[in-house]
């Protein structure tokens, strides 16, 4: 966000505002509507203060982190049995049975009540390290069963983004930065 952003917004908050009556405002706790504007600036005010921190460091810190934002949606069979995971597997890769059904009737993770699926997310918040599975796979393929903690996993990619350096991942990498700074201070 720049200091036109920012402005353009503070016009957005002061209209928002002045639709708020008296009652509404005291319901929220706020004295009155000068009260609320400022809380509601203070957002976008510590956005543009970042970007005046930081913003010189944003390719550096783009490229240090820039996989932490790659997005992917998955799904995934986990199954204690080692012989079975490989009997599903090989199922799944013959048409015998498909991924979803698989998932709801032999899956033992609580995402087998979704069809086995981890929707759309950050790629390294999805957990047992799948992020780092799913980047050697293409969309559409399965993997063999897998070793994960003390599951035997099948996982199918269904989606995969390489991160983009945009407004958006600028905005999250400031963030960070100012998290690191607040626990500094």
């Amino acid at each position: 966000i720049h200091v036109d952003d920012l402005k353009k917004e503070l016009i957005e908050i002061d209209e928002r505002v002045n639709k708020w009556s008296e009652d509404k405002l005291r319901e929220n706790y706020f004295e009155n509507k000068e009260e609320l504007k400022a809380q509601l600036a203070i957002v976008p005010a510590i956005r543009v203060w970042c970007r005046k921190q930081w913003e010189n460091r944003i390719d550096t810190l783009y490229l240090e982190h820039k996989s932490k934002f790659d997005m992917a949606r998955c799904r995934m069979i986990r199954i204690s049995d080692k012989e079975l995971a490989w009997e599903i597997y090989l199922r799944i890769k013959e048409g015998e049975v498909e991924f979803g059904k698989a998932a709801r009737e032999y899956g033992e993770g609580e995402e087998r009540n979704n069809n086995g699926e981890f929707k759309y997310q950050q790629a390294s918040a999805l957990p047992f390290g799948l992020g780092d599975v799913l980047k050697r796979l293409e969309v559409g393929k399965i993997t063999k069963p897998l070793r994960m903690s003390k599951w035997f996993c099948v996982i199918e990619l269904l989606e995969y983004k390489k991160s983009v350096l945009n407004e958006n991942t600028s905005d999250d990498l400031l963030a960070g930065q100012l998290r690191i700074w607040v626990a500094e201070v």
